[in-house]
């Protein structure tokens, strides 16, 4: 402001009150812009105190029993005519003939065994249509070896800005070696992660209640790029861009 008004003609020539107009304005919106910079940074403080996937061991693994309402929920949404489930990142089908060793897992996106946190962040929202921690919007058919690695914050969900789309990214670049590949991938899957990063995964056209939730999401991304930086696995120019790729509420708060 200072520079500003240093900018502004001492007096008396014409157009300065025009201009004194002009630099007034621009005042007013950078002191705008100012406040509007504040109100996100507290929204996204609001967000990131708490750490639900902050586990370290195998203990946030979700039991098959444990995922049983939310799978049951998911395949009324997204199972095609022959009851087959699809990994919606890396459209690997579900292996129905071995019930015992299902490969594409219903996930919990907020772990279920961080049920309480769930309800304390949810009740904190001014707008949230995400009910309970088994609602569909809290779930994805995954891969289990992309599940592990979400769990774990190696690779999240980035929103693309422009769209609608949600951008599968990995930030743990360990994965991408295909060495690592069988750990992750069952047998004979067309696909790695170094294959599956960066790719747009389409919104489903279902209701936008029972979708998976952008807030849940985001959530989750603002922690695993955080982790990304403290692990060393991404440096400070690209923490701050996929910082700005995330969609901390999206226009339906979904």
């Amino acid at each position: 402001e200072r520079a500003l008004d240093a900018a502004a003609p001492p007096h008396g020539g014409r157009g300065d009150a025009e201009l004194t107009a002009v630099l007034k304005e621009l005042t007013g919106t950078v002191t705008s812009l100012r406040t509007e910079q504040e109100a996100l940074r507290q929204a996204v403080q609001r967000l990131t105190p708490e750490d639900p996937w902050d586990i370290v061991s195998s203990a946030c693994d979700t039991t098959a029993s444990e995922k049983q309402n939310l799978r049951q929920a998911l395949r009324e949404l997204y199972a095609d005519a022959e009851g087959r489930v699809t990994c919606m990142v890396s459209k690997v089908v579900d292996d129905q003939s071995n019930k015992q060793d299902q490969r594409v897992v219903a996930a919990h996106l907020w772990p279920k065994s961080s049920a309480a946190s769930f309800e304390r962040w949810k009740s904190s929202l001014i707008n949230t249509t995400c009910g309970g921690i088994d609602d569909t919007a809290n779930g994805l058919f995954l891969l289990k070896g992309i599940e592990k690695a979400f769990d774990r914050k190696r690779v999240c969900f980035l929103c693309d800005p422009f769209s609608t789309k949600l951008v599968f990214t990995v930030l743990d670049k360990a994965l991408m070696v295909d060495s690592k590949g069988h750990e992750v991938f069952p047998a004979g899957c067309p696909t790695s992660f170094a294959s599956l990063n960066g790719c747009e995964i389409g919104r489903p056209s279902i209701s936008a209640e029972k979708r998976p939730s952008f807030q849940i999401l985001s959530k989750h991304a603002l922690c695993a790029v955080q982790n990304a930086f403290n692990r060393g696995w991404i440096n400070a120019g690209q923490k701050a861009q996929h910082e700005a790729s995330i969609q901390v509420v999206s226009p339906n708060g979904t």
